[in-house]
């Protein structure tokens, strides 16, 4: 969860401040590891015992959280100015 957090803080904090003579956020795209880490994290959680129904609410979770992620980084894409390269 930290290094999801992390991306998208960097997202956040390369679209907002000025880094130094290249104001420059290098094609930022949605940040995938965050996206995998989140989704280890779901996969890691042993929410009960019946293994038919944790595999659904699993593959769920995994759906609605990534697809909530790529809605909220298409939120945020022309607001913070992530495709200035």
């Amino acid at each position: 969860m930290t290094i999801a957090f992390l991306q998208w803080f960097e997202l956040y904090y390369g679209s907002t401040f000025y880094y130094g003579e290249i104001r420059d956020k290098q094609g930022m795209m949605f940040p995938f590891l965050g996206s995998l880490m989140i989704t280890l994290g779901i996969w890691k959680i042993n929410y009960s015992k019946l293994e038919q129904r944790t595999v659904i609410i699993k593959l769920i979770l995994t759906c609605l959280i990534n697809a909530g992620l790529y809605v909220l980084w298409t939120q945020v894409y022309d607001s913070w100015n992530l495709g200035q390269s």
